[in-house]
């Protein structure tokens, strides 16, 4: 009888300390929870809501991080010249610091070097479209010459359109050359101490290829000292 009655206190024990396990295992989850109920894409639009324009191809940086026991996200948006930077809580999306400072040149060239070249559709718009990779070499060879084709200048445009503040006086280079049957653009854009070289297809006017090189200064003499 005595040890019926130790089995059933070592039971008793065993299941209260299984509950008490399951309880601060509930506890932590919930904490972990109310500490980060903000998700990174709802942080992400939180920022860009501070900065009017811009859009998801404009972050430049994100990450999560812990500060004073404090969960928040690190932002960095470039737009339009300024470089944006927020701190914004993980627990209730509050902006606990915000600054505001013209980019510099650097910044400016790896934001735009970073910047997709495959589609992605944010708010309808897009600066360039997929490359369609599926279409035969042959069949971008038939069609060269074709009312199909985009022209030299809309191939100049485009190239343009990724290079923020620069015009048709910044490109150095802009010819039609063929890829193993493919015909494409080829346009180069100097600008801002940094040279751009795009390849662009002459079917569709998808970017297939872009490079971003700084411009030494002894390039720079070299051009220009006749």
């Amino acid at each position: 009888m005595e040890g019926k009655k130790v089995k059933r206190s070592v039971k008793l024990g065993v299941a209260a300390a299984v509950a008490i396990v399951v309880a601060g295992v509930s506890i932590y989850a919930t904490s972990v929870s109310a500490d980060e109920s903000i998700t990174e894409s709802e942080a992400k639009q939180i920022a860009l809501s501070e900065v009017k324009g811009a859009d998801i191809s404009h972050i430049t940086k994100f990450q999560k991080d812990k500060d004073d026991g404090r969960t928040e996200y690190d932002v960095e948006i470039i737009y339009d010249g300024y470089e944006y930077d927020f701190e914004i809580s993980a627990k209730d999306g509050k902006i606990f610091d915000r600054s505001k400072e013209k980019a510099d040149a650097k910044d400016l060239a790896e934001a735009e070097a970073k910047a997709p070249v495959a589609n992605e559709s944010n708010s309808g718009e897009s600066k360039t479209v997929v490359v369609d990779q599926s279409s035969s070499s042959s069949s971008d060879y038939s069609n060269s010459g074709s009312s199909s084709e985009i022209s030299l200048e809309e191939a100049k445009s485009i190239a343009l359109s990724q290079v923020s503040g620069a015009s048709k006086g910044n490109i150095t280079k802009a010819e039609k050359d063929y890829d193993d049957g493919r015909a494409e653009y080829e346009i180069e854009i100097e600008y801002n101490g940094y040279e751009y070289e795009f390849e662009i297809s002459a079917s569709s006017g998808n970017i297939l290829s872009k490079d971003v090189d700084r411009i030494d200064d002894d390039d720079w003499d070299d051009r220009y000292d006749d």
